[in-house]
């Protein structure tokens, strides 16, 4: 049951569902209690029960009936009696039942390229509903003292990882391969370091379960690569390599350190020719009679000369359509 006293189950357990203690509101049934045998001294005046277990499953009349319910949820359960006074009286009672949903694994994340002898990261990627909720359940564990509430047993409802490295591998020698399951040490559970010693087709398999004892499992395929070593760089050249590589070139060692030294100056003379921004920079510093700008770098309205008043045109100027003068307009009184 969860903290508001609501019954929890998983899904497909059978459920016994208890009604003992139903009887008719009548005195003269007090203390009978044996449902629908009206020869019996005991009878407790009911004469039909009627279940409504939530689920559109059929109405079940049993006094005492067993269900299962297959999917997760919360149902609400109907029981409705009724007793033998005239017509019938009825009474009805409900209560709600939670069925615990396992948790669902979405996939595995590795990386593209998994080599040998190299530690590899791998994810599960899962939910579940009740972690999600932060849901706690509580278990009774003597429901004969008088009481079914009796919070003896706290059930977590953090998830528990397995992860097999290989089902096609039997590691522990015990002739099962898929049963040699190990538990990540890495503070995030859903977060495994695996290695593989060597190449091979291997099938990484994880199981996550819950407080309520409801897993999911996963499989991938991973294919490991033999461990490749990166390409030497000319830092890793020792001086006497240097000297052997130059004696066994010979007289086409010079033609090769010439052909070095002529792309490095061909790099660099590509790398000194200005671009865009740096050959408009420099026409800007030249038209307004800027070397340097000291705010931001970029030329600004107070980094420059005003530009020249314009000087009066003559009048054979404001006649040449080159000029840009424009006549003003006159109104005639």
């Amino acid at each position: 049951f969860d903290e508001n006293g609501v019954n929890v189950a998983i899904p497909g357990a059978m459920l016994y569902f208890d009604s003992s203690g139903t009887r008719d509101g009548d005195q003269r049934f007090e203390g009978k209690y044996v449902p629908l045998e009206q020869e019996s001294p005991d009878w407790n005046g009911l004469l039909e029960y009627t279940w409504d277990f939530g689920d559109a499953t059929p109405i079940v009349h049993d006094p005492m009936p067993w269900h299962s319910y297959e999917r997760p949820g919360l149902y609400t359960v109907k029981l409705t009696v009724r007793d033998a006074f005239g017509t019938g009286d009825v009474t009805r009672a409900e209560f709600n039942i939670h069925i615990d949903a396992p948790p669902e694994i979405s996939g595995i994340d590795l990386p593209d390229e998994v080599y040998e002898d190299f530690s590899t990261a791998v994810i599960v990627n899962v939910s579940d509903a009740e972690s999600l909720a932060d849901l706690v359940f509580y278990r009774d564990l003597n429901v004969l003292d008088g009481s079914n509430s009796d919070r003896d047993e706290a059930i977590s409802n953090d998830l528990f990882v397995e992860w097999e490295q290989d089902i096609l591998r039997d590691d522990d020698d015990d002739e099962i391969v898929d049963n040699d399951w190990f538990v990540s040490t890495n503070t995030l559970v859903t977060l495994a370091t695996v290695v593989w010693d060597d190449p091979t087709d291997a099938v990484l398999k994880v199981r996550v379960c819950d407080g309520m004892g409801l897993c999911d499992e996963a499989e991938a395929d991973v294919t490991v690569l033999p461990e490749q070593d990166a390409d030497p760089s000319l830092s890793d050249f020792s001086w006497d390599e240097w000297k052997s590589w130059m004696s066994d070139a010979g007289s086409d060692a010079l033609g090769f350190i010439a052909l070095i030294l002529a792309a490095l100056i061909l790099g660099w003379l590509v790398m000194r020719q200005p671009n865009e921004i740096e050959e408009e920079a420099k026409q800007n510093a030249e038209t307004y009679d800027v070397e340097h700008a000291d705010d931001g770098g970029l030329l600004g309205m107070d980094h420059h000369s005003p530009p020249p008043a314009p000087k009066i045109l003559s009048k054979q100027e404001r006649r040449n359509d080159e000029s840009g003068y424009i006549r003003p307009l006159r109104r005639r009184e």
